[in-house]
């Protein structure tokens, strides 16, 4: 009761559901008073919405031509046709006390359609329109509006109006959306990761030009902006763009590697991702997908600097680029190229250096995760699978300082590994990073509960390389 009572007094509920012989559940939830998080303005029927950006997955357009294809009716429901899901479509205005249905309203017939995510939850907020992000100060509601539980909150945005806080779990709830439902989110994707024993990984895919497609994992994109051509400078033979206040440093396939050149538009999307600390951009004339394809790919036939691999998607030939290494343009005529983005370069090596043991079945990430971590002039013992890496831990010459493990894995998976680790009076203490493909809640609560010190999703280097460097006490090259 006194922990009831306190909770109120802040403004938040506690709800509790018991189940006779199978235990007690506790919800508790708190008011986000005065948090600043950020978030995307979208708005319906004259009236500014904001929607925390950590709930929204992915940004749909569905043109007129394309509605029949991609929009549907399930048991009565819309629903959205999305990469083999099925996601529940949710009309903001269905929430706006009776206002006219989205597509009365609308007389170019196009649907703006934000993917959100709650809990395990996904479905679609059809809006009128999209506006900019913002970074808002949440301010609670007013006692007149306490009662929506679909409203986190409100905010007052720059030029002053007033935008409400959408709350994407208040708003399933209030919809009656449900997992269980036989339209739940990650149905296909499921189904395809049980058809395939490969670990899949989110994949922006985009053509640099008509006959050329590429794919970048979504772990290193920390957003894609949309930009006009004239807001293009070129600085000392350097594209940048005046971003945010500061200078953001444009890259060009072309530039980077065997490429053609982009055909000249109107407009440009940018991929956006952090090089040594700094942001750097990509050019992307035409957004494709975002698609969760296999780890595996061919490493042989397109194989150069900034590529990774290709693989045959949709008959189409992918090539998957390592935007940490697009920095280092092509050598061109008339003399050496220049780097456009400084490498770190390996320190000396001392006395001592590192010791990493790496475990990850896949040799595509293997490799990778090896060569990052040697270039930083760390010695990495790369294990195929769980049980050869605690064979190698087992031998008195090993002198790990650390261990790095996938989670899916034959023989001995990274859970259990990580338990052999914690129950070994020799390793105990040995840091665990898991680095993988798995980001659901319950595999990072599993995680934590074997005792992992830290969970990172496939594959971000500048994280990986800055929380294996916290870990061993030692500094980063580029420091």
């Amino acid at each position: 009761d006194v922990v009831k009572t306190n909770f109120e007094r802040l403004g938040g509920t506690i709800e509790i559901d018991t189940t006779v012989g199978a235990g007690t559940t506790f919800t508790v939830r708190l008011p986000l008073t005065l948090a600043i998080i950020p978030s995307l303005i979208a708005s319906c029927g004259g009236q500014r919405f904001a929607i925390p950006q950590g709930n929204i997955r992915e940004l749909v357009r569905v043109g007129r031509e394309q509605r029949s294809a991609m929009i549907g009716r399930v048991n009565r429901s819309e629903v959205l046709r999305l990469r083999g899901d099925l996601l529940p479509l949710v009309h903001l205005r269905e929430l706006q006390l009776g206002r006219a249905p989205f597509a009365e309203s609308n007389a170019s017939g196009v649907l703006n359609i934000v993917i959100v995510e709650a809990g395990r939850m996904q479905y679609g907020i059809v809006v009128d329109a999209l506006h900019d992000s913002e970074e808002i100060v949440v301010k609670p509601l007013g006692k007149h509006l306490q009662g929506i539980a679909f409203l986190a909150g409100a905010t007052v945005l720059g030029d002053g109006r007033i935008a409400l806080i959408l709350d994407a779990a208040g708003v399933a709830r209030r919809l009656n959306l449900h997992t269980g439902q036989p339209i739940a989110a990650n149905h296909g994707r499921d189904a395809e990761a049980t058809r395939s024993s490969q670990p899949l990984i989110p994949t922006l895919l985009f053509a640099n030009h008509p006959h050329e497609r590429f794919g970048v994992p979504m772990a290193v994109v920390a957003r894609i902006e949309r930009i006009r051509a004239q807001q293009i400078d070129s600085v000392a033979g350097q594209q940048v763009l005046q971003y945010r206040g500061g200078t953001l440093t444009l890259l060009s396939l072309d530039r980077c590697i065997q490429a053609k050149a982009a055909p000249e538009q109107d407009r440009y999307y940018v991929i956006v991702f952090r090089q040594a600390g700094r942001e750097i951009g990509l050019l992307a004339p035409e957004i494709l997908d975002i698609r969760d394809l296999p780890a595996e790919r061919d490493t042989t036939t397109f194989r150069a600097p900034g590529v990774v691999g290709s693989a045959v998607i949709d008959g189409h030939t992918i090539r998957f680029l390592e935007v940490f290494d697009l920095g280092h343009p092509p050598h061109q005529a008339g003399g050496a190229a220049r780097p456009l983005v400084t490498t770190p370069v390996a320190a000396p090596v001392s006395e001592r250096r590192p010791q990493i043991v790496l475990a990850e079945d896949s040799a595509f990430f293997r490799n990778k995760v090896k060569q990052f971590l040697e270039q930083e002039g760390w010695e990495v013992l790369a294990c195929e699978d769980g049980a050869v890496a605690w064979a190698a831990m087992s031998s008195p010459n090993c002198e790990a300082d650390l261990l790095i493990t996938d989670i899916e894995m034959p023989n001995l998976n990274g859970f259990e590994l990580t338990e052999r680790v914690r129950s070994s009076p020799r390793w105990s203490q040995l840091p665990v990073l898991a680095v993988t493909s798995l980001a659901d809640d319950a595999d990072r609560a599993q995680g934590i509960r074997v005792g992992m010190n830290e969970y990172m999703v496939k594959l971000n280097r500048d994280e990986l390389l800055a929380t294996a460097a916290r870990h061993l006490g030692v500094s980063l090259t580029a420091d």
